[in-house]
């Protein structure tokens, strides 16, 4: 385990995907917390994450709900900022990934300049994750 990161956040609208995730990282000794949406996550950001892995858009009834990812990216971001801490990991993960073939501005650009380190297409390798996680070096 990287010792510079040992608190994660997640935001992630499917609750049982985000508790999987959970106790994966808690295999490899990270203490993880599950959100489900950035309102909640913007009340838990004095804890001081270490790393935020954020489903980039919640949908509910086929419906893009405004309280997603993109809002909790921004939100994290600004409280860095206003609070001068040290910059976190933020791992968005999307099942609405698009490249740059399928459009213009692919999603990782986008995720990109909303302040997000990587962005990975669901259904997610979570070896992945744990990779990005072990070899992130603030």
């Amino acid at each position: 385990m990287n010792s510079n990161i040992k608190n994660i956040l997640i935001v992630e609208d499917d609750y049982q995907l985000a508790l999987e995730w959970k106790k994966e990282l808690e295999t490899k000794a990270y203490h993880a917390d599950i959100v489900t949406n950035a309102n909640d996550a913007k009340l838990l950001l004095h804890n001081d994450y270490d790393c935020f892995i954020v489903d980039l858009f919640h949908v509910r009834n086929n419906e893009f709900l405004p309280d997603g990812g993109i809002r909790c990216i921004a939100q994290i971001r600004k409280y860095d900022r206003s609070h001068k801490n040290k910059s976190p990991l933020i791992i968005t993960v999307t099942g609405y990934y698009r490249d740059g073939e399928d459009c213009k501005i692919s999603t990782a650009d986008v995720t990109a300049t909303l302040g997000a380190n990587y962005t990975l297409k669901k259904p997610i390798d979570f070896p992945k994750i744990l990779q990005l996680i072990e070899d992130w070096d603030t």
